[in-house]
């Protein structure tokens, strides 16, 4: 990480730094400007920031005083709140301000994995990012649900996590599942051609594929696909 001292600050009592740092390093999203500030008073001592924990993190962890559940696939139930909901995402801002089912039973069932929900909810909370970038299917899931609840800043990011990932980490189903998230939306082309990329390269393993045979038994979008190879 680069820094330097900056003789702009006039305060004498403090340190001035800036600097670069990379922005989710295994996933290429770019570089981030930062600032530092040193205190002297404080300089011996910095033990207590190590790691430091977002507040919304806290308050994720915590589930103290949600009003809200999410629902995974799997039946497991993620204590939240509304407001962090509605916020970051147009639908959930709809849903839970108007006479909904889910706003009714205070619970909303979120066709995703427990990994992808909880990955979910720590990007509406603090913008966390990292279980994606260490794994394709997390961030697969995510994209879904990132175009299912209209939550563009989170598609915009993953479109960057996948487009970045090398071609050998992503498996046959994971590309296909992909093709059929992309296939209709025009703003992810690139991605649509990176599965289109990957699942020519493993054509020979279709046969193999329950996700192929599953889907085409009623994705126009993949008998599309099967009809171009």
């Amino acid at each position: 990480m680069a820094a330097k001292y900056d003789r702009g600050f006039n305060n004498a009592r403090s340190r001035y730094f800036q600097g670069s740092v990379p922005i989710c390093p295994t996933a290429y999203l770019g570089r981030g400007k930062f600032s530092l500030e040193i205190i002297e008073q404080e300089i011996r001592d910095f033990s207590r920031y190590a790691h430091p924990i977002p507040p919304a993190a806290r308050v994720l962890v915590s589930a103290e005083h949600t009003d809200f559940l999410l629902r995974s696939a799997e039946g497991y139930e993620f204590p939240c709140l509304k407001s962090f909901l509605s916020v970051c995402s147009p639908v959930f801002e709809r849903m839970l301000s108007t006479d909904t089912p889910e706003n009714r039973d205070s619970v909303a069932n979120v066709p995703a994995s427990q990994a992808a929900v909880n990955s979910f909810l720590k990007y509406v909370y603090y913008e966390d990012m990292v279980d994606p970038c260490r794994c394709v299917n997390v961030a697969l899931e995510l994209l879904k649900l990132s175009i299912l609840y209209a939550v563009e800043p989170l598609a915009n990011s993953l479109k960057h996590v996948l487009m970045n990932k090398p071609v050998g980490a992503v498996n046959l189903d994971t590309a296909l599942n992909l093709f059929a998230c992309t296939y209709q939306h025009a703003g992810m082309i690139e991605l649509k051609n990176k599965a289109l990329e990957i699942i020519r390269l493993r054509r020979n393993q279709f046969g193999a594929s329950l996700v192929l045979w599953n889907c085409l038994q009623g994705s126009p979008e993949l008998v599309a696909l099967q009809q171009q190879l």
